[in-house]
């Protein structure tokens, strides 16, 4: 919300606002998403820690933890891990946690769509200047204060190891920064026993990599080959935007259970269905489809279609994956891995991105980009196929 009041001349103050906004952006995710596996968690089990089965349609098992006192139960029961004696169990919880995290990332996507719609019209109301944008990234910020009041209201402590105590005042916030720092390498040298995690990241890395990328150059693509306005490219990020939320409703809902996907089936054939994408810009070079004017993106209406492809696939493989890692990683640990998972994400969306400008330089024709990205996600489709949920779950509880 500091941004409506940094002058034009300021620019130094204006690029160390948007670092602290990163900083706080990124880690306030990790935080979010590291409840995921905790609410599946205290979900599953009642308060006398036995197994829901109201919920999966299970026997109800006496949970393996000893008697609770009223005092430690609902912790006890939020820490629970998965039973190793019902299989079932595993992939009911697994789908449970796909479930919720896509209803997350839809009502994420509407909120997102809420937003844009106040603060478009805003923008052209006050002039589409530089305070105009400021307006803008005004009302983002005290969105996001007004609808993080409910969860510091209502939102419990995830239970876990404290953090450590500091008698130094002085260098308290030091402290705490050497503590994170030091826990994220010991979440690292953790995770080099744990054979799927290391395997999922992998893949992730590729696969983020791959779609941030889809999106930038299908962007950049519109704009100078297709020579779509802005006020196209409005509604091309639009209708991503509205199909996302529709796929991550529908594969979670409808799509897995009609065809009994498991999340990581359901995450391969996202991606197989991903890499249509850019095999239909390659497209493009086939002749044929240059005479007709159309097919592989010679004619700019078919970049709204894909437009509602990408966002269909996308918005269901947000929340499958997220699910997918949380079920991998140690109970009481979700902060620190769901750390590394943050640090994968946007640690490697570069890479996409520069690839495609060095495409671009050599060869001077966009399209080529297809092709790399095409790679990427057959790449990430590859490794994903050697993780193993059930194995990687078992590790992870030892």
């Amino acid at each position: 919300m500091l941004f409506i009041t940094v002058p034009r001349t300021w620019y130094i103050l204006a690029g160390l606002l948007i670092i602290i906004l990163n900083i706080c952006f990124g880690s306030s995710m990790v935080c979010l998403n590291a409840f995921l596996p905790v609410l599946v968690r205290n979900y599953a089990y009642d308060s006398a820690g036995l197994f829901n089965s109201k919920i999966f349609g299970l026997s109800s098992v006496q949970s393996e933890s000893p008697e609770l006192d009223a005092e430690n139960m609902e912790s006890a029961t939020l820490m629970k891990p998965i039973h190793s004696n019902l299989p079932d169990s595993y992939a009911a919880q697994l789908n449970l946690s796909s479930h919720i995290s896509s209803q997350g990332i839809a009502i994420g996507l509407v909120s997102g769509i809420i937003l844009q719609l106040i603060c478009i019209p805003l923008t052209i109301s006050t002039g589409s200047g530089t305070s105009s944008l400021q307006y803008a990234v005004f009302v983002s910020g005290l969105w996001w204060f007004i609808f993080t009041i409910p969860s510091m209201r209502w939102l419990k402590s995830r239970p876990g190891p404290p953090l450590p105590t500091f008698y130094k005042d002085k260098l308290l916030l030091l402290q705490y920064i050497q503590y994170g720092w030091q826990s994220l390498f010991d979440t690292i040298k953790e995770t080099a026993r744990l054979k799927d995690v290391i395997i999922f990241l992998v893949s992730w890395a590729l696969l983020s990599d791959a779609h941030i990328t889809i999106s930038s150059s299908a962007i950049l693509f519109a704009k100078t080959d297709l020579h779509i306005k802005p006020a196209g490219l409005i509604v091309i990020g639009m209708l991503s935007t509205l199909s996302g939320i529709v796929g991550a409703f529908t594969w979670s809902r409808y799509i897995s259970p009609k065809f009994h996907l498991s999340p990581d089936s359901a995450i391969r054939l996202i991606v197989a269905l991903s890499c249509l994408i850019p095999a239909y810009g390659l497209l493009g070079f086939i002749p044929l489809c240059r005479q007709i004017g159309f097919g592989g993106l010679i004619n700019p209406i078919e970049i709204y279609f894909l437009a509602l492809v990408y966002g269909f696939l996308n918005g269901a493989l947000q929340g499958y994956t997220r699910a997918m890692f949380g079920s991998l990683i140690p109970a009481g640990r979700e902060s620190g891995f769901f750390a590394l998972y943050a640090i994968t994400d946007k640690g490697s969306a570069m890479f996409g991105p520069v690839m495609v400008g060095i495409i671009i330089d050599k060869t001077h024709e966009i399209r080529w980009a297809f092709l790399l990205l095409l790679v990427m996600l057959g790449l990430s489709l590859l490794v994903m196929t050697f993780v193993n949920t059930q194995r990687g779950r078992q590790a992870a509880r030892q």
